[in-house]
């Protein structure tokens, strides 16, 4: 199912938490069956890619992610290594979006994809510095790899 851009803003401002899924449905005239469609299909195309394969040096043999009827994902590898590898690939691929929201958040920068009602939040976390303190105390510490 194609979206239009007016269905997808519908399914956006309810998962913010900026509207309901009643006033959504009532702005647009639409059933509550209708809204959940948009949503499935919205949500739907933003899973994680389930065919695939992925070459990286840090596999030491193989590894393998098999995401049952429900998504969940079940990993197996070689060494165990190779199966923490798969477990984090997973991971980020169910997550990303909460890795990218967090950073994010930390570095003030919400409003650029959350729009102007996050400017607030922003401004918060930039006078706090979560950002700079990370980068003067934290990353020195890190391994380049």
């Amino acid at each position: 199912m194609e979206l239009t851009d007016d269905q997808r803003e519908a399914v956006r401002q309810v998962l913010r938490g900026t509207t309901t899924q009643q006033q959504a449905c009532q702005a647009r005239g639409v059933s509550d069956d209708d809204y959940r469609s948009w949503e499935q299909a919205l949500l739907k195309a933003k899973w994680a890619e389930e065919n695939g394969r992925l070459t990286c040096g840090a596999l030491g043999r193989r590894a393998a992610i098999v995401r049952d009827r429900w998504g969940v994902p079940h990993c197996q590898g070689d060494t165990l290594s190779d199966l923490c590898f798969a477990a984090g690939v997973a991971q980020a691929q169910d997550r990303l979006w909460q890795l990218d929201y967090r950073r994010r958040l930390a570095s003030g920068r919400l409003a650029q994809i959350l729009g102007e009602d996050y400017l607030r939040t922003d401004r918060e976390h930039r006078t706090l510095g979560f950002l700079r303190i990370v980068e003067a105390q934290e990353l020195p510490t890190l391994d380049d790899e």
